[in-house]
């Protein structure tokens, strides 16, 4: 009877130090990533920050002086970055140090993906806003205050064709519709 109760007591002892084992092992990754999440979000927000039109990045034949706080890498991540959301993409910053803090803390995230597109979201409606707003301005940034898809939704609302296929679109203020 003792050495049934020593088999059933060890392997139970076995699957408790797998799971436990398991448990580490992904609480470890979620440590990991969490530290890589932070440390990507500093060098993502110096990298936004500290663009500079004079960096030798995708939107610039400059030469080999650097400007940008993170060097050679920074300047292609924060001309990316500028380039497709404009000054709105700074605010990818926070999110990824909220999404890193949730991580370290094992706090759980059903809804991250949702987050991350209501921040898109929020992004390009700023982004559309800043270039409605200074349509045409030069600040040295690769596509305006905005951002690429910006750019594209004000010229498409300043150009007098309002005549948008999308019904949703008929709700974005047009330059044009004042005259009519």
């Amino acid at each position: 009877m003792a050495s049934r109760i020593s088999k059933i007591t060890g392997k139970n002892n076995m699957a408790n130090w797998r799971q436990m084992m398991r448990a580490s092992l992904i609480r470890s990754g979620a440590l990991f990533g969490a530290a890589a999440l932070g440390l990507f979000a500093f060098f993502y927000g110096f990298s936004v920050l500290s663009y500079s039109p004079a960096d030798a990045a995708f939107n610039s034949a400059a030469a080999d002086v650097q400007h940008n706080l993170m060097g050679q890498a920074g300047a292609y991540i924060g001309d990316a970055a500028l380039f497709l959301f404009g000054m709105p993409a700074i605010f990818l910053f926070p999110l990824m140090l909220i999404f890193a803090r949730r991580l370290w803390r094992d706090v759980p995230q059903p809804q991250w993906k949702r987050q991350l597109l209501t921040c898109l979201a929020g992004m390009l409606i700023i982004g559309f806003g800043m270039a409605y707003w200074q349509h045409g301005s030069d600040i040295g940034l690769p596509a305006g205050w905005g951002g690429t898809i910006a750019l594209l939704l004000d010229s498409r609302s300043s150009s007098g064709h309002c005549n948008w296929s999308a019904p949703c679109c008929a709700y974005l203020p047009c330059r044009c519709r004042n005259s009519e």
